[in-house]
């Protein structure tokens, strides 16, 4: 079920804002009205004890403000949110409370990230009798902003994910269409290719709505089959400055299942290219002792340690100011650990800044497996 931020963001200005706005606007003038018979003095510190006391019992942080933007009151909230050292400063440091003081409008809704955490902050102009003020309130709605900020992130990753088994099914089957195939047995690959990656979407779409529960296969895998599909699937590569090589050292056949191999290698590859550039991607499969290594190389931007440590966590995205594209080292390669780990098999990143990262999947094998 979507959600409608719009209808949200109304909604929380009608209850958190504007219903305490109201209440502090009449306390204030049923207290002004009762005080009338006070001295001008006696009004003015009274006036200012009942303000203190009604935002102290404000759960959000709240503010008060002369039209000429000084701070008369605010609450202990507001204290821990902004800071000692930023109090006098925060009017300020904050243009838009300058341009609403100086502004016609009444009422007006920002949104602001304070110290990591996401605000609405409605300004309220209280004009009554002997005061002439301008109320803040702050009310946190981080937890709001990341739902969306999940959901837009999901969609964006969603379109990523997708992107490259529907362009190579449009290519393939445009080449079916425009290009005369003699080839009998060359039309049956390009057709199966083609239903394969259809399958592969699927995969996608059950994976993201966490219902990928299909048991593993059990296939008799000749890596250089595995191969010749991936380069007929990149065929037509939109990347003219990188170059893409598979290369095959393994004599033995690998048990396992064909296409989530398939699956986590086009992940991989994907992200490559879009971190790379120019230069090379690098697919290579070798025989280390009792285990079949698969190699993912790229002379990309790279990334550092602490990042290594998150690549594989959902909805994470490397360093935003070296990254190309929208999306990145996210939810594709939470897809990866995940069936990785579902293959019964280990998964290693190597990587330097500006050089180039290196994934390492190793699939132990057994005597059995040897003998196939």
């Amino acid at each position: 079920m979507s959600i409608d931020f719009e209808l949200v963001k109304i909604f929380l200005f009608s209850i958190l804002f504007l219903i305490p706005v109201m209440i502090v606007a009449s306390i204030i003038s049923h207290y002004l009205n009762k005080k009338k018979h006070v001295t001008i003095n006696e009004k003015r510190i009274n006036n200012q004890h009942v303000i203190e006391t009604i935002i102290d019992n404000f759960r959000n942080a709240c503010v008060i403000l002369t039209k000429d933007g000084r701070i008369v009151s605010y609450n202990k909230a507001f204290y821990d949110l902004v800071g000692p050292s930023h109090i006098n400063s925060f009017v300020k440091d904050s243009s838009y409370i300058t341009n609403f003081i100086n502004g016609g409008h009444q009422n007006r809704l920002i949104e602001s990230l304070i110290n990591d955490h996401y605000y609405y902050i409605e300004l309220t102009k209280l004009i009554t009798e002997g005061l002439d003020l301008v109320f803040m309130n702050f009310v946190d709605v981080t937890l709001i902003k990341n739902a969306y900020l999940k959901q837009d992130s999901f969609i964006k990753d969603l379109k990523h994910e997708l992107k490259t088994p529907l362009s190579g099914i449009i290519g393939l089957s445009n080449l079916l269409t425009t290009i005369p195939i003699d080839d009998e047995k060359e039309f049956n690959k390009i057709c199966m290719t083609i239903h394969e990656e259809a399958l592969r979407v699927n995969d996608i779409i059950n994976e993201l709505t966490n219902s990928f529960d299909s048991n593993v296969g059990t296939d008799i895998i000749d890596i250089d089959n595995l191969f010749d599909e991936l380069s007929l699937i990149y065929q037509n590569n939109e990347h003219p400055n990188v170059r893409l090589y598979f290369r095959n050292y393994v004599e033995i056949n690998l048990v396992s299942d064909f296409q989530i191999i398939k699956q986590i290698i086009i992940n991989i590859i994907n992200n490559a290219f879009q971190y790379t550039v120019a230069g090379y991607i690098n697919v290579k499969a070798v025989q280390e002792d009792n285990s079949i290594v698969f190699s993912i190389s790229d002379t990309g931007i790279g990334m550092d340690t602490a990042e290594i440590d998150l690549i594989f966590e959902r909805f994470y995205r490397i360093d935003k100011s070296r990254d190309r594209h929208t999306g990145g080292y996210g939810l594709g390669l939470s897809i990866v650990k995940k069936l990785v780990d579902k293959l019964g098999a280990t998964i290693n990143v190597m990587s330097k800044v500006n050089v180039g990262t290196t994934f390492i999947i190793k699939f132990a094998l057994d005597k059995e497996i040897e003998d196939h």
